[in-house]
Formats: C-alpha cells, structure tokens, sequence
C-alpha cells in the first residue's frame, strides 16, 4: 500500500471524504495530498461547492416532456459523434 494517493485516487474519495466515509488512515491520507497538491485541493473545495448549490435548491417539479426531450438531444448528440471517444 502506497503511503500517498494518486489524483485519479483522490478524485474518487472526495465525496466519501466530505460524508464521513474514510476511515482514520485514509482520511490522513487525503488531507494530506490535498495539502500538497493544489489542483486536486481546487476540485475538492469545487465538488463541496456544488453539492452545497445543488442541495440548497431542493425538489424541482420536472415537466414529464423534459426527460424525454432530453433523452432525444443526448441520442441525436451521441449519433452524430458526441460523447468520450468522439469529442464535441
């Protein structure tokens, strides 16, 4: 076991770091790269951000029609060449 996590490690733990769900070792572990590693530090206060404005917004009445417009736009967007191994 190494004694430093990787960024691609770090990315991973952020939530289960910010709910309580990293034992001694590992939440050491954590605060400890965060420490030295601007970047991953950075994605970490930014993923706090977010669920802070995500959860601040509450239960939103959807439209039924909106899911299924989305669903036809994510479609059209993978066809023509979108998503991870076509860019857009």
């Amino acid at each position: 076991m190494s004694l430093i996590f990787t960024c691609r490690q770090i990315a991973g733990m952020v939530s289960d770091a910010e709910d309580g769900r990293l034992g001694v070792s590992d939440r050491a572990r954590f605060w400890v790269h965060l420490s030295m590693c601007p970047s991953c530090k950075a994605w970490a206060e930014q993923l706090k951000l977010t669920r802070t404005v995500v959860g601040a917004t509450g239960e939103v009445d959807v439209p039924d029609a909106i899911p299924d417009e989305l669903l036809a736009a994510y479609r059209a967007w993978t066809q023509a060449g979108g998503g991870a191994d076509g860019g857009a």
